[in-house]
């Protein structure tokens, strides 16, 4: 089915938002400040939820883990039940593993409440070179440890980073024009990669107004994570303000009002202290160093007639985040 390609009504300098449908309800969303940019961000997203639902292009295993021998990954020491496995290969050497198939699907049994497998957060990314699709699915799957970790702990820095550079000031202008503040908090999560979550937060006086929004970015620089983040942010509004005049039931409105926004931050970050982003060292890092592999998830015609490369990357021993969980504030997430 042919893709069709939306571009939502935006001001004049402000960054385009193109959104690619195929009629089968899956979106693809892509924003930046040049149109034809957007429109390619939108079309790989479309491409690379659509590939979600593809049959995986590499074989699958029946067995119980010691069958699959020492390079099964993702199930508990003791649970020697019999399963499908899939093959998924090392993000540093390439060598083949096996995950339960579940691993590889959208809603599995690794979602539910008393889960037959490890939780685990997964990336997908798209891209023509398919090194640069498994660094940017990687960047993913540690954006979303990133975030998951701020969210689970009182927020003690924060940051401002007017004068940063050009894009980023471009932003805070937007903002500013809307009567939005921005909160930044940064977490560096590897060496290379560091994760920003953009809170904006409506300092204006006009009623029905979003009272809240978060976007969050991953990027090889403290400039480039707060960027992304802005970017996530910025799409976020827009899209928040076109359901201004949606029925405000549930927890999708709940940051729609104003208390409820003051409350989170005041939980969240209220006492924390404000500096300039490039003291971001001010944050101690995070020291893990989980195992990550990369599944190939593009179809046939993606890979063969398009070029484009679909990578589904796992970290096992990085907990899915739930977008319910209300995590150290006690309020619902207000990431989307």
């Amino acid at each position: 089915m042919a893709i069709e390609f939306f571009v939502k009504a935006v001001p004049e300098n402000y960054p385009s938002i193109v959104l690619a449908k195929g009629g089968t309800g899956i979106v693809g969303r892509g924003a930046d400040w040049n149109p034809d940019l957007a429109m390619i961000k939108a079309n790989m997203e479309y491409l690379e939820r659509q590939s979600c639902f593809q049959p995986l292009s590499s074989g699958i295993v029946w067995g119980t883990k010691d069958e699959v021998g020492p390079k099964a990954r993702g199930v508990y020491a003791d649970d020697m039940r019999h399963r499908w496995w899939c093959s998924a290969l090392s993000f540093d050497t390439h060598e083949v593993y096996y995950f339960p198939l579940e691993f590889s699907q959208i809603e599995s049994s690794c979602t539910i409440d008393k889960p037959l497998i490890k939780k685990n957060s997964a990336g997908f990314a798209a891209h023509h070179n398919l090194e640069k699709a498994i660094s940017h699915g990687y960047r993913e799957v540690i954006e979303k440890k990133g975030i998951y970790l701020l969210w689970q702990e009182q927020v003690e820095h924060i940051f401002e980073a007017r004068g940063y550079n050009n894009t980023i000031d471009r932003f805070y202008h937007i903002f500013d024009e809307n009567a939005y503040g921005l909160s930044l908090l940064i977490k560096q999560m590897t060496p290379d990669i560091t994760v920003c979550g953009c809170v904006a937060t409506y300092v204006g006086q006009e009623d029905g107004r979003p009272a809240l929004v978060v976007g969050c970015g991953a990027g090889l620089s403290v400039s480039s994570s707060i960027e992304n983040a802005m970017f996530e942010c910025y799409a976020q509004l827009v899209n928040a303000m076109e359901l201004v005049d949606e029925p405000k039931n549930g927890k999708f409105h709940f940051y729609f009002k104003s208390e409820n926004a003051r409350e989170l931050v005041s939980r969240w970050f209220g006492n924390a202290k404000k500096y300039q982003a490039e003291l971001f060292n001010k944050v101690p890092a995070y020291s893990g160093n989980e195992e990550a592999f990369y599944i190939t998830r593009g179809s046939f015609f993606c890979e063969q007639n398009l070029k484009v490369h679909v990578v589904q990357v796992l970290v096992p021993d990085f907990e899915i985040y739930d977008i319910d969980d209300r995590g150290f504030p006690d309020m619902y997430s207000p990431f989307v």
